[in-house]
């Protein structure tokens, strides 16, 4: 028997990935994409693709609620709050057409919470031994890995490209790798067995 709720979770989470690797593209590009559409249209942006991240990690507690425990589910709760904190932040941030200092506290925390929850979430699954196994590691490695990757490309580029923004690029990482390790989640629980239900 399929996992109650795998269709909903494996679409939601496909959505997902591509809204976070869109998400963390756009910031890596920086100031000619922002340039071309403005900051507000950008803000926008990452609030419908925190959305479509946050229906993900919501709708993946029904098919694993079984197997991921107490620790899985707290991780997701923060990974959870995280999202809809940055959510919360990039709207304000459109709407004002500035980034005061408590939109810039709301995305970056919620920014953080992100990573801290879903890592949770990810060791979770891996030591339940459910989920995809290359989505769960990318979900408890993007954070650090993704940081490391894109500042090295970052720091390599700003010095082929005059004003390439090195900072604003180290933070666009761990968007794209957790995205990736969403499409390898999504895709798995379209035809993982539910263990409860015998199989």
């Amino acid at each position: 028997m399929r996992r109650e709720g795998g269709d909903v979770t494996g679409t939601l989470g496909l959505i997902g990935g591509v809204a976070w690797v869109l998400l963390g593209s756009v910031w890596f590009a920086g100031a000619p994409i922002s340039d071309a559409i403005g900051w507000r249209a950008i803000d926008v942006l990452w609030a419908l693709c925190g959305l479509c991240g946050l229906a993900a990690l919501v709708s993946l507690h029904r098919p694993y609620r079984h197997d991921y425990g107490l620790r899985g589910r707290i991780g997701l709760w923060i990974a959870i709050v995280g999202t809809s904190l940055f959510v919360l932040g990039s709207l304000a941030s459109a709407l004002t057409g500035g980034e005061s200092d408590a939109v810039f506290v709301a995305v970056t925390l919620g920014y953080l919470l992100v990573f801290v929850g879903s890592a949770v979430v990810g060791l979770s699954f891996l030591r339940a031994g459910v989920g995809s196994r290359v989505g769960s590691l990318l979900f408890v490695l993007a954070f650090p890995l993704g940081l490391l990757l894109t500042g090295l490309v970052g720091v390599a580029l700003s010095t082929a490209v005059t004003g390439f923004d090195v900072e604003g690029a180290v933070a666009a990482g761990p968007p794209v790798l957790y995205g990736v390790g969403w499409l390898a989640i999504g895709r798995r629980v379209r035809t993982e067995p539910d263990r409860q239900g015998g199989l």
